[in-house]
């Protein structure tokens, strides 16, 4: 027997003993499975799909993680989105939406610029209706964090839902990034906070040790505290604090 053949045997033995290991790991897996009883009460589930029981459980956890804050910004994003698709198209909303809705919610409520000026393109008419309801807070544009935050919750809706998102769509979100350019643009979008940088921060913390300075020990008097040197300004650590 030459090399190749010796190998072509060594390569077969090898195969036909792994092929074994994994008949054995089948079936000690399968093993527990056989040793289960057959339940009389419960009835087996299917894998790719929830039980009525199970859906609730999900949307209970799901409402409870949730806080309250939320749930009620929630509810009225939704609410207005109801209102304002009945009054603008006549009937009751449903999901999904098709994206031309989402176009014109962005269109009557984002300001563009025009040879007239700033407009949108929400009749007065209904922008008046939705006040007065209740379900906008004040005429005229929205703001631009005010106008996404509706769009965010309905595209929420839809992924909770799993039907088609509309606010995934190309031209929505064209439409919704050349719109904050445009905000941008005009000056209209909400300026950065700036940072705390290390001056202030170090007022910060010598006012709050004046603070614990003046609490330690039970209280000092206003002349001890006024007394008190504040530099040089020294961290030490929790065990040499003990030690004083």
């Amino acid at each position: 027997m030459d090399a190749i053949e010796a190998q072509f045997v060594i390569d077969r033995s090898l195969l036909h003993r792994q092929a074994r290991q994994l008949v054995a790991c089948r079936l000690s897996l399968l093993a527990p499975l056989q040793r289960m009883p057959t339940l009389q009460k419960t009835p087996a589930l299917q894998p790719h799909e929830l039980s009525d029981i199970t859906a609730e459980a999900v949307a209970d956890l799901l409402r409870e993680g949730e806080s309250l804050n939320t749930q009620m910004s929630y509810r009225s994003a939704l609410r207005y989105w109801a209102a304002w698709y009945g009054i603008r198209f006549g009937g009751q909303i449903s999901l999904p939406l098709p994206a031309t809705c989402v176009l014109q919610f962005i269109v009557d409520h984002a300001q563009r610029t025009t040879p007239q000026g700033l407009v949108h393109e929400l009749p007065a008419e209904i922008d008046v209706a939705l006040v007065e309801a209740g379900y906008k807070g004040k005429l005229g544009p929205l703001s631009h964090n005010t106008l996404v935050h509706p769009l965010a919750v309905l595209s929420k809706a839809h992924q909770m839902r799993e039907v088609k998102n509309p606010c995934q769509d190309a031209k929505v979100r064209e439409l919704l990034s050349r719109t904050r350019k445009a905000y941008a643009k005009r000056g209209d979008l909400p300026k950065k906070k700036d940072a705390l940088t290390k001056d202030p921060l170090q007022l910060v913390l010598a006012d709050r040790a004046l603070l614990l300075f003046a609490w330690a020990s039970g209280g000092r008097r206003r002349s001890e505290v006024a007394a008190a040197s504040r530099s040089p300004w020294a961290f030490v650590s929790c065990e040499q604090v003990a030690m004083v």
